[in-house]
């Protein structure tokens, strides 16, 4: 795979997600993603008042879903995490989007 294919899959995987939080409905607040750090992402999401954090680890090949402990969110708790495959967490998202659903 060249290094123009994993951007791509991400900003895909992104197109993915924020299709699929519209009918929450949940407002994406930030995004980054970093490359050289094995593809790993986060972005932030509110949802009913409550931030929460997406957060993909492309080392330990983990997504995970956090919450801000307080506002302004500069601390997090875990919510719950999945295993991701070499699809940039493609397949997690319909999970993380389930969670949210029953905030």
């Amino acid at each position: 795979m060249d290094s123009q294919e994993d951007p791509l899959r991400h900003f895909q995987g992104m197109m993915k997600l924020a299709s699929e939080l519209q009918p929450l409905p949940a407002q994406i607040l930030e995004h980054t993603y970093n490359y050289s750090a094995c593809g790993s992402w986060w972005t932030t999401v509110q949802r009913k008042g409550i931030t929460f954090r997406v957060v993909l680890d492309g080392k330990e090949g983990q997504m995970r879903l956090e919450q801000a402990r307080a506002s302004p969110a500069t601390q997090w708790k875990a919510v719950r995490s999945w295993p991701v495959r070499r699809d940039g967490g493609a397949a997690a998202i319909p999970e993380v989007v389930a969670h949210l659903r029953v905030v």
